[in-house]
Parts: C-alpha cells; structure tokens; sequence
C-alpha cells in the first residue's frame, strides 16, 4: 500500500467528523495489514496462511470502503470508490512474494529527479521535458544496475554516429 494512500487515510482527519471517522478506520485497517505482511517477511508466518488471513482483512476493507459509497463527504466517496475498483490490488504485495509492501525504492529512484526539477524551476517546453526524463531515467538504471553512466552514454552517442542500434540499458538475464 503505497505511502499516498496512507496520507490520504490521514488526510481524511481533518475534513469533518464523518471523514475523520473514515480515516481513522482507514488507517486502523492499513496498520493491521502491515503487521500481517511484517510478520510475513519476517518468516513469523507462512504465505500460505497469510493468504488466508488476508481474507479477513479483505472482508474489513470491503466492508469500510462499500460503507464509503453512502458517505456524504465527498473525499470520503471519491477515495472508498477509486479504492474499490483497485480493490484486488491492494492485497497483492501480501499475497505475492518478492512484491514489496512499500514504495521507497520507487520514491528514492525519483527523488534526484523530483529535487532536479524543483531547483531548476523545470523546462520551458515539451522537448526539453522529454530529454530531461529521459537522461534521469538512463542515469537511475545505469546506477541501479551498477553501471558507468558516462560510458554508456559515450557509447549510446558512438552508436548514434555510426547510426547503429543504442545499447540496451535493460540488463537480459
């Protein structure tokens, strides 16, 4: 469950009292899963029987989220309603091993970029954008895979003058 989420269950706090109700139980519900898909990862249970307790936490969910659908707040509706048609999803980094419950790789892969762009005060148009998402993308996967950024580029621009393929920058195992 990705860490949006988990500030939109907090968010929900401080919009009136049926969206705080709402968030409350929301998060209440988040923590509850973490702990099973903790104790998961840590080999305190087999993935087997977390699947099956899973179950339980899904009847909570759906209950919570299909109660959401009669809210009258707005937020409350908008987010019970897109979590339900997600709903398969959110169990998934439980049911599934080696799918992380979390989305801090994800978010450190783009925090060079993210900073990047904001003391940049980003690109003036469509062009510059493309150029820029794509040199941090070569640059995160070249470091992620352990790669001389430098020398695949030196290489990607030797190709391009020779008017050769590019080399790959997904590694095939």
């Amino acid at each position: 469950m990705p860490t949006s989420l988990k500030r939109d269950f907090k968010a929900l706090e401080v919009l009136g009292r049926e969206a705080r109700w709402f968030g409350i139980e929301l998060r209440k519900l988040q923590r509850g899963l973490f702990a099973l898909y903790h104790r998961r990862e840590a080999g305190g249970i087999e993935l087997e029987a977390a699947r099956r307790e899973v179950d339980v936490h899904k009847g909570r969910w759906r209950r919570l989220l299909e109660g959401g659908l009669e809210s009258t707040h707005d937020e409350v509706y908008k987010l019970c309603k897109s979590l339900l048609a997600l709903f398969p999803a959110l169990f998934v980094f439980i049911e599934e091993p080696g799918v992380l419950g979390v989305n801090n790789p994800a978010e450190q892969a783009l925090r060079p970029a993210v900073i990047k762009r904001k003391v940049s005060y980003g690109t003036a148009g469509e062009t510059g954008r493309r150029f820029i998402e794509r040199a941090l993308t070569v640059i995160s996967t070249c470091r992620q895979q352990g790669q001389n950024v430098f020398g695949f580029l030196v290489l990607a621009c030797q190709a391009a003058f020779k008017r050769q393929p590019a080399p790959m920058l997904l590694q095939t195992t």
